[in-house]
């Protein structure tokens, strides 16, 4: 709601410096009780005019008592101040770098923000210095895209790093609930994030850590649904870091028993035993906790490829589904959005 919304009358005296809305007709000629100007002497018309009103309102706007009220009286011209920082701004108004590029930069959950979207995001968080050499000293590389990375490279690693954790021994979000012995509905303190860390095996601080993941400002718990589209952004990421390693130290395609570049010879020989029907130390048939039969009609499954690949069922509708919001989506719609969410 502005001023503008709630009183146009105001909204334009306020822009002309007018604040007893003496330009207005309403006001200036208004409907008071007073003397009819017919009634009136010459003087008394002429103390009554605009002119002599809107004097009145400077003299009294120079008092000391009224400056300090409405702040109409402004010192002279010092410049606009010096400008603060990208990252003690976010920080500012979001507790976290992290919490920031969720909530203002990466509202389309994309990993990454191209100039053009690091202007928007900057216009939206109120940054008031030079976008172009902005987004210049955050693109090292000159890949003519910024991530978290580049914004913040600590808590990028720090959340990375714990993803992978929770994946690796919990398989997912629910698996830490489960391994913390507490409900999925339930939420989680800083020691409960510690516990987890010191289980885990976190080199992080569990501190920090805390402040990465809450999205609340100021806020002491968390919940799944906090931290779920951080842990579906960041697992994609993760994927395409492998993808990239991959085709940089071999062909792109994963072969049991070739060449795994740095990995050695032992990871090669064990991979063999675990992929191997017939291996020495029986047959180990690795399965990712997460993986969702693409096969299956049930349609749950499809509710969690669509939270896994997207964030949520929501946006994975409007994004996948229903791009034109119209409310519905026909059959052709529909099978064309399977792909979308990886099935």
């Amino acid at each position: 709601l502005t001023l503008r919304d709630f009183d146009l009358k105001a909204c334009n005296a306020l822009s002309r410096g007018d604040f007893r809305m003496l330009s207005e007709l309403g006001v200036a000629r208004g409907h008071s009780s007073g003397p009819s100007k017919l009634d009136m002497s010459f003087d008394e018309r002429s103390q009554a005019s605009f002119y002599f009103q809107r004097v009145r309102a400077n003299n009294a706007a120079q008092r000391e008592e009224y400056s300090k009220s409405c702040r109409s009286v402004l010192g002279p011209e010092v410049g606009d101040g010096p400008k603060e920082d990208f990252g003690d701004l976010c920080r500012r108004r979001f507790g976290s770098m992290v919490a920031a590029w969720r909530l203002c930069l990466d509202i389309e959950n994309a990993g990454r923000l191209s100039y053009a979207e690091m202007c928007a995001a900057a216009r939206r968080l109120g940054f008031a210095g030079d976008l172009k050499e902005l987004f210049t000293r955050y693109d090292v590389g000159n890949k003519g895209h910024i991530c978290l990375q580049d914004l913040d490279q600590e808590s990028d690693a720090a959340v990375k790093s714990f993803v992978e954790l929770v994946d690796q021994h919990c398989g997912g979000l629910e698996g830490l609930w489960v391994m913390l012995q507490k409900d999925s509905h339930l939420r989680l303190d800083v020691k409960d994030v510690a516990k987890a860390c010191k289980m885990l095996g976190y080199d992080h601080e569990p501190h920090k850590l805390m402040k990465c993941l809450q999205p609340n400002f100021g806020g002491t718990t968390i919940s799944i649904h906090d931290i779920e589209p951080l842990f579906v952004l960041t697992r994609k990421l993760l994927r395409g870091r492998t993808r990239a390693n991959r085709s940089l130290h071999g062909s792109g395609s994963f072969q049991v028993g070739g060449s795994l570049g740095l990995a050695g010879t032992a990871v090669a020989e064990d991979l063999q035993q675990s992929y191997s029907p017939s291996g020495q130390r029986g047959a180990r048939k690795v399965v990712n906790p997460r993986a969702v039969d693409t096969t299956s009609k049930r349609p749950e499954d499809l509710r969690h490829l669509m939270t896994q690949v997207h964030g949520s069922t929501v946006a994975a509708w409007c994004k996948a589904f229903d791009t034109q919001g119209r409310g519905f989506v026909t059959l052709c719609q529909f099978c064309g959005a399977m792909p979308k969410c990886e099935l």
